[in-house]
């Protein structure tokens, strides 16, 4: 603000005009005398200087002498407002700009120039209602507005929940800039999620990926919006691209791998979940390998599943894991590592339902050979109203077997 401060002094300055007697009576009102002309340039080169207090009270000393002369006085005031800027002073900028305006004694460049100075002044303490009034007034003063000036609009609005005002102005400096800034597409992409037009922010985020093809965030708004809108192959086939360029953060791999679950892809969830557990970019966490265990399950890929889910059970404080590791390796016959992985779970506790471990480990030690195990896993599973019954046959059954031999 301080730099535009002194670049806009230097072009007041060096525009203004010196009374002369040839001049004609309606050039006279918007002239300066040699004497206001000469103080002015004075102050202009104290605060260059940076000496503003000095070129402050420089203008303090000259006003009161320009009571009969509005136009000069404007002058006055309006570098009053250029110095305050170039201190931070702001609210007393604003009142300066605001004089300058009121003797409505300014041609109209300069006064359309102060206006829009002051509207950014305003936006930038905050008056968000002025700043809004003061830029409109500039734009309807302004046959061909810039698309910064429109941009300023929307900063104006958007504070105030104008939103349909807001994006109709950025909409406007995005069509007039050779080059938009992205900051702009930006907000307006956050305007259409405040309305929740998710329509139009998908169509907006297609354009920014052409423009912006390298910043991340956009493919992983662009995947969620389309997510959003049920158009879940569309959500997925972005967060390929989007893993594809190596752009993926945790959460985003995360989700990736749970679309191709529900897309009937488990073995492609499996594959990116191992890899990305190996490589770190996800965090080794009980949960995180039952989920690569689930995809294993899901893709019946049951001898990586029981690996995963090892890893998930060695990584949690409870033995559920490791019951849900045993189950699969009795469906595998893998009997030993089943009895293992149940002795684990019985012994972490902290699990729904023992009767059904105690039954597995029967069923796991009798396949073993070792009854003496198994008859005492069964009596253990008699304790539960769920297991009781098929306990009670195992019962029988070995007890018959025992009494054969």
């Amino acid at each position: 603000m301080k730099k535009i401060a002194c670049l806009l002094l230097m072009m007041t300055v060096s525009g203004l005009q010196i009374s002369s007697t040839e001049a004609s009576e309606s050039k006279k009102k918007a002239v300066l005398s040699q004497g206001t002309y000469d103080r002015l340039i004075e102050v202009h080169h104290l605060i260059e200087e940076k000496q503003v207090s000095e070129a402050i009270r420089a203008l303090d000393a000259l006003l009161p002498e320009l009571e009969e002369e509005p136009y000069e006085a404007s002058v006055v005031h309006q570098t009053y407002g250029y110095a305050y800027i170039g201190i931070d002073n702001y609210p007393e900028a604003i009142i300066s700009f605001e004089a300058a305006l009121a003797l409505n004694a300014l041609p109209d460049d300069p006064a359309l120039r102060i206006l829009y100075d002051l509207a950014q002044l305003y936006i930038a303490t905050e008056r968000y209602v002025p700043g809004a009034e003061a830029v409109e007034r500039w734009l309807m003063k302004t046959s061909n507005p810039t698309p910064d000036a429109l941009a300023l609009a929307a900063g104006a609005y958007i504070p105030l929940n104008q939103f349909t005002n807001a994006i109709l102005h950025l909409k406007k400096a995005i069509a007039l800039s050779k080059k938009p800034k992205e900051v702009w597409y930006q907000s307006l992409l956050g305007l259409h999620y405040e309305l929740k037009e998710y329509e139009e922010a998908v169509r907006l985020l297609e354009t920014i990926i052409l423009k912006f093809p390298d910043h991340s965030v956009y493919w992983s708004q662009l995947s969620s919006l389309y997510l959003t809108l049920k158009e879940d192959g569309k959500g997925l086939a972005i967060l390929e691209l989007a893993y594809k360029k190596d752009f993926l953060k945790e959460k985003e791999l995360i989700l990736l791998a749970k679309l191709y679950q529900y897309q009937d892809a488990p073995h492609k969830a499996g594959m990116l979940l191992e890899k990305e557990l190996k490589s770190g970019d996800i965090a080794s966490t009980s949960e995180h390998w039952e989920m690569l265990s689930n995809a294993w399950f899901q893709a019946k890929e049951l001898d990586r599943a029981v690996s995963a889910f090892q890893h998930a059970a060695e990584l949690s404080e409870d033995g559920k894991l490791d019951v849900r590791r045993a189950s699969l390796l009795v469906e595998l016959e893998r009997w030993e590592e089943a009895v293992q992985a149940l002795e684990a779970g019985l012994s972490k506790g902290k699990m729904d339902d023992s009767g059904r471990v105690h039954l597995l480990l029967g069923i796991a030690s009798n396949a073993l050979g070792n009854p003496e195990r198994a008859i005492s896993a069964f009596k253990n599973a008699q304790a539960s109203a769920d297991t009781r019954k098929s306990a009670n046959q195992w019962l029988t059954f070995l007890h018959t077997e025992t009494r054969s031999k």
